[in-house]
């Protein structure tokens, strides 16, 4: 994919995008720019892994859904399109479990600077 694609979404005039971070590692980097200066526009990404530390930077930085390139993709890209037409966000169960995962821990970390 072409990485210049990226500096391309303004003129898509989309409501919604899906973004594979697989094939277009330069997304994320320019994710937090799209995503200020276009809020309009509602960005999804795709990867292989729920974990992927890129597909977590990407939610942090303004993208309104994350779906799993498995076995359940493609049902999830048309929840996912749906969700964010209507102005919901959208996690796949998987990432829905490492945020949370991630929201405990972060958790465990402040209760124990307070002990």
């Amino acid at each position: 994919a072409d990485p210049r694609s990226v500096e391309r979404i303004p003129s898509l005039q989309a409501d919604s995008i899906l973004i594979d971070l697989d094939s277009i590692p330069s997304a994320a980097d320019a994710l937090p720019k799209v995503c200020e200066q276009h809020p309009a526009i509602s960005v999804i990404v795709a990867t292989a892994k729920s974990h992927d530390s890129a597909a977590l930077d990407a939610l942090r930085n303004g993208a309104r859904g994350h779906v799993s390139k498995d076995r359940d993709g493609q049902a999830q890209i048309v929840a996912a399109l749906g969700a964010v037409h209507d102005g919901e966000s959208f996690l796949g169960p998987t990432m829905a479990r490492v945020i949370l995962d991630e929201m405990n821990y972060q958790n465990h970390l402040v209760r124990r600077a307070q002990e």
